[in-house]
């Protein structure tokens, strides 16, 4: 699956969270010229954890070929001046982010903006009309790819009406030094930690059979 490669014309803010410190920007597609708003996770904002792009693109192109509602991650280069749109934002959430941009010049992963109608996932009061079925997937997907970043504190989920959406895979494959060899898949589930997960309390019990099939189809059980 290709990645869209964009543009970015203007800063716009930083988004309210994110340990990558993102923001949002308007950009234009390069094939296309449409113009979409995109949330821009800098190279300069994963630091010392740069594999953690790589992990984050993989895991959001395989949520979406197996049909796991996620967000869409695309390329976009930040052309040098960009950051001066970023100039009142010198000491925001821990970050300078002119110079997190002009760190950043280049290409960077971003995921398509979905909006101000969507909602962040709340752990005190879940939407009612979000189907157990995508609640079971989305709790399965992120077990398989050994996400740890989905507590009840920290969903990184959106929902609207009756859809959902994941987001924030930068700590996915957590895990991934232990798991080598013959090393059952089974043997690790349990670091996780997946009793904390944001969706324990709302997934059907017991555990949904893709658990099961997908962790077969990796040879691991």
């Amino acid at each position: 699956m290709n990645l869209r490669t964009f543009t970015a014309t203007q800063f716009r803010e930083p988004m309210k969270r994110g340990m990558t410190h993102p923001f949002l920007v308007l950009a234009t597609d390069d094939e296309t010229d449409e113009e979409l708003a995109l949330v821009v996770k800098p190279n300069a904002g994963y630091s010392d954890r740069q594999e953690a792009r790589a992990c984050e693109i993989f895991s959001l192109l395989l949520a979406r070929e197996l049909g796991v509602p996620a967000v869409e991650p695309v390329i976009v280069t930040l052309p040098e001046g960009i950051e001066y749109g970023a100039l009142d934002y010198g000491d925001f959430n821990g970050a300078d982010y002119a110079d997190l941009i002009r760190q950043s010049h280049g290409r960077n992963l971003a995921t398509i903006h979905l909006g101000t109608d969507w909602k962040p996932w709340t752990a005190t009061s879940p939407p009612r009309n979000i189907s157990p079925e995508l609640m079971d997937n989305a709790y399965a997907f992120d077990a398989m790819v050994q996400n740890n970043d989905r507590a009840a504190d920290n969903p990184n989920m959106l929902w609207k009406g009756d859809e959902l959406v994941t987001l924030d895979y930068d700590r996915s494959f957590a895990f991934l030094g232990v798991v080598t060899g013959s090393t059952p898949w089974r043997e690790f589930l349990s670091r996780l930690m997946l009793d904390l997960h944001c969706l324990y309390p709302h997934i059907r019990k017991p555990l949904p059979p893709q658990f099961t099939c997908w962790f077969q189809a990796l040879g691991r059980i």
